[in-house]
């Protein structure tokens, strides 16, 4: 077990710095690896499966991640700058100082997320669900969360927060 377990940690490695170009519409199996500190850039990645991984610091630049899933992954300071976000699940993951710069995070579901310090300036935001979700501290200018879901989250002042039904904005 301990020697298929290296090789998946190898193969995971290999993806890391590989050229992601060669692995575009493949089924991508990243769950409880470790993929911190990663450089990823204009590749198709959607549907990926990085449950319960690490990608602490990595980066995911203009990479279509639409349908994947980051459920209880540890994304603290990761960066997805224009990225396609849409219908990603970050249920529970954690994403404290993470950048979603001018990405589209169109029904992405951010359920119980920790968002503390996180940039979403200029996201587009429209439908995703940040309910129950820490956002203490992070950016929201220039951000398109018209049907986006507050309700029950903590919002940008760290003190208030959301009344149920908080569609579009913290009531």
């Amino acid at each position: 077990m301990r020697a298929l377990l290296a090789v998946f940690a190898l193969t995971a490695a290999a993806v890391c710095f590989a050229s992601m170009a060669q692995a575009q519409n493949c089924a991508m199996l990243f769950g409880r690896v470790d993929l911190r500190n990663c450089n990823y850039a204009i590749n198709n990645m959607a549907s990926a499966n990085f449950n319960d991984g690490d990608i602490r610091g990595a980066t995911f630049t203009s990479v279509n991640l639409s349908r994947a899933s980051f459920l209880r992954t540890n994304a603290e300071g990761a960066r997805f700058p224009t990225s396609n976000l849409s219908g990603a699940n970050f249920t529970k993951a954690k994403l404290a100082k993470a950048g979603f710069q001018a990405a589209n995070i169109t029904n992405a579901d951010f359920t119980e997320a920790d968002l503390r310090h996180a940039d979403l300036s200029g996201a587009n935001m429209l439908t995703a669900d940040f309910t129950k979700a820490n956002l203490s501290g992070a950016n929201l200018t220039g951000g398109n969360f018209g049907k986006a879901d507050f309700s029950g989250a903590t919002w940008t002042d760290g003190k208030k927060i959301c009344a149920i039904g908080s569609i579009g904005m913290c009531r």
